[in-house]
């Protein structure tokens, strides 16, 4: 009976050390809202490095979707900075993809949302 209980005990004492590793293994990155300045930033997220080279402030989005690609949706933030700065501030937005080693965008910032799905084979539209 002695041998039976420590048998058991082993196995739940593993049971308890292994589940949560493999539970926190498979969580998805949280969804990230974030502003960018002007000039040159760089974002780590879901083990993906985004590189931004923008003129002017940017609304970024970055969300994982269900198929496992991460989802990039940005625009142009100087509408958030008042009617005095709208439309003043006009330049060249690049978006590159380290990963991938590629560039993802590279045009002037929308001041609609622009969706760029992020997946192993690349970008697939913008």
């Amino acid at each position: 009976m002695n041998l039976c209980v420590r048998a058991i005990s082993a196995l739940l004492i593993i049971a308890f050390l292994t589940v949560p590793s493999v539970v926190a293994s498979e969580q998805m990155a949280a969804p990230l809202e974030r502003g960018i300045h002007p000039g040159v930033t760089t974002i780590f997220y879901a083990n993906h490095t985004l590189v931004f080279t923008t003129a002017v402030p940017l609304k970024i989005k970055l969300r994982v979707v269900p198929t496992g690609h991460v989802e990039l949706s940005f625009r142009s933030a100087s509408r958030d900075l008042g009617e005095g700065m709208a439309g003043a501030v006009a330049g060249q937005t690049v978006i590159f993809w380290e990963e991938a080693n590629e560039e993802v965008y590279s045009d002037f910032a929308p001041d609609g949302w622009v969706d760029i799905p992020l997946g192993e084979g690349g970008w697939t539209e913008k």
